[in-house]
This record gives C-alpha cells, structure tokens and sequence, in this order.
C-alpha cells in the first residue's frame, strides 16, 4: 500500500500517537501517549496487552507503530489498530511470528493409543492412558497413512507432513475434551472418518484463548520473519479486517489449533516467490 500522504502524517504528528485500553462498552481503561512522531517502538504496544483486563481491547491510534521483534496478544484480549488504512505496524524484526497467539512447538511426547470409537463420526473414543487429558483440553488425532487416502508423492516425497513420523501420520485432526470417564474421552467435534490404521492421540493445552487481530496494517520490510501472523495452539482466535502487506516468508501460520477464524481482510505479495516446501500441520478443526 502508498504511504500515508504527508498531509495526514503532519497532522498526526500535531496530534499524536495514543495506545488506549479500552472496556468493551468502549470506555478508556488506560491510555499511554500522545507519542509526537511517527515510528513507536513495539515495547510500549507489549506493554499494554500485558496490561489489558480479560476481555478488553488494545486500542491503536492512526499512526506508524515500529515492530522490532513481535507482539504476543494474551487470551481475552484484542489488539485493535484504527483501520488498516490507518494504523500501520511496520516490521522490521526477525523473529519467527511478528504478530503471536500462541507461539510454541507441540512435539509428539506423550502420544498414546486409541484402542476403541473409532469409527466416523464417533463422539466419544477410548484410549489406553487418560494422564494429562482434561475436559477443555484439546487431542491431536492421528494415524498411520491409509494407501486409500493418503498418497504423500507429488512435488517430491513430503517426508515433513506430518512433522514427526516422517510423512507416515499425515492424516488427522483436532477435537476438545468434552469429557473423561475411565478410559472413554468425549471429543467434539466428532471423528470426519474411521481412524483403523494405528491411531493415536497427543494432548495440550491451548496457550492461547479468544484472542483477536483487528483493523490494522502489517507492513513487512524483508527483515526476517518467518511469517508475519503465527495462531500456534491457539484456540477461539480471530484475525479480521487486517492487511498484511509483503510478507518476508508466509502471511499467516495456524498450528494445531482450534475453531480459530481468519475473515474480512486481505493478504497480499511477499519477498518470497519461490517454490519452497509447505509447513502442513493439523490445525484448526
């Protein structure tokens, strides 16, 4: 996108920048500011997410905010620009996610065996050990590659679907624990297909909870980043009206999360136009 004209930059510069926090009648919490020019280091916008009650906003005004790292937006809380025409958060970092909900690796630990309800749409399955599984906490469903299905051949072999088991566990999903008696987990949503090749379940905890992105501007510089909105076991998240513009490697990562929505916002160019191979992870079921 154009620069904001130097009229309006002059204007805002009069004015100044404000970070506010707000309650969700719109009240103002907290409002740190006015900041008289145009490019405001990350900190002081980390600063008021760590800051902000459940289930308040992170309210920007129209201006440059300068990223030289990444902001990381806690559960129950927005972070708010003022339009993405507006309110512009240009990333000069090189960290993995300028923008994080959620930002750690899953890993395969603890995986055990689903030895019953397996079949489609089953709601409810039986594993061999219950530790660590919760009701609110989330399975990583899995099994070994049905032939019938699965065929990981193409654009070379994709040794890396599936992360961990070298291409050989590509099909899955994720479901909530809605219940745990004995060794019987109920799980929603129900199981998309009969899982009878081997199938396994790894359980977490989503980092992450009703956290959102709205109604700004992410302006990538080819600094680094490996992509500039990273939703990592992140679960009831939602990206809306945000423009990533450019991005240094991918515009969005979603890994092994739930229910989380991308809508009414537009992803667009990048420094990057080469074939490289795919990041593909369950995620968001």
């Amino acid at each position: 996108s154009d620069s904001l004209p130097e009229s309006t930059t002059a204007d805002l510069r009069e004015k100044g920048f404000t970070i506010r926090i707000l309650s969700t009648n719109g009240n103002i919490l907290q409002s740190v500011g006015p900041f008289h020019n145009l490019i405001i280091d990350h900190t002081s916008i980390q600063n008021a997410l760590n800051n902000c009650p459940q289930n308040q906003v992170v309210l920007l005004s129209a201006g440059t905010f300068r990223i030289n790292s990444s902001l990381s937006i806690p559960s129950y809380v927005t972070l708010r620009g003022s339009g993405a025409h507006n309110t512009i958060l240009d990333l000069h970092g090189s960290a993995y996610g300028a923008i994080n909900m959620g930002a750690s690796d899953l890993g395969s630990g603890g995986a055990v065996n689903i030895t019953g309800g397996t079949g489609a749409g089953s709601i409810s399955i039986t594993v061999s050990n219950t530790s660590g599984i919760t009701v609110g906490s989330y399975l990583h469903i899995n099994e070994l590659n049905d032939p019938a299905f699965v065929n990981i051949t193409g654009a070379g072999t994709c040794t890396w679907c599936d992360e961990w088991w070298n291409g050989t566990r590509v099909r899955g999903q994720i479901s909530e624990v809605t219940s745990v008696n004995g060794n019987t987990i109920g799980i929603s949503p129900s199981l998309f297909y009969g899982y009878t090749h081997a199938p396994q379940a790894i359980s977490f905890t989503a980092l992450v909870k009703y956290a959102g992105l709205e109604d700004l501007q992410l302006y990538a510089n080819n600094t680094g980043y490996t992509t500039n909105i990273q939703m990592n076991q992140s679960a009831y998240s939602w990206v809306k009206g945000v423009e990533s513009n450019f991005a240094d490697g991918d515009h969005v990562h979603i890994w092994y999360s739930y229910r989380n929505e991308i809508r009414d916002s537009y992803f667009h160019d990048a420094f990057r136009h080469t074939k490289v191979p795919p990041i593909l992870r369950t995620a968001n079921r």
